[in-house]
């Protein structure tokens, strides 16, 4: 996905960053696709707000049990747009 989003220039999107599940990369300044992970799930809302987030683009293999949904709808509430990288017919 990031890939993808870092070849679309018509996106006019700028990729901050990762957010993941547990700590699969423990250590700080680990990154992903040359992007920094910011932090676990369940910090979500506050990294959004620290980068002044406008859009969260949900990217998850796995989501049985682990979509932060509280945190996800709260943002969407507060005006970040939430949207999914699976198209739904793949759910």
């Amino acid at each position: 996905m990031a890939r993808q989003i870092a070849a679309r220039h018509d996106l006019k999107l700028n990729l901050v960053g990762f957010v993941q599940e547990t700590p699969a990369f423990p250590d700080q300044g680990q990154t992903l696709s040359g992007r920094p992970i910011l932090g676990l799930a369940h910090e979500l809302e506050s990294i959004a707000v620290d980068n002044r987030a406008s859009r969260i683009i949900v990217a998850m293999e796995d989501r049985r049990g682990l979509l932060p949904t509280a945190p996800l709808v709260k943002l969407r509430v507060q005006g970040v747009a939430v949207e999914d990288a699976i198209p739904p017919s793949l759910h």
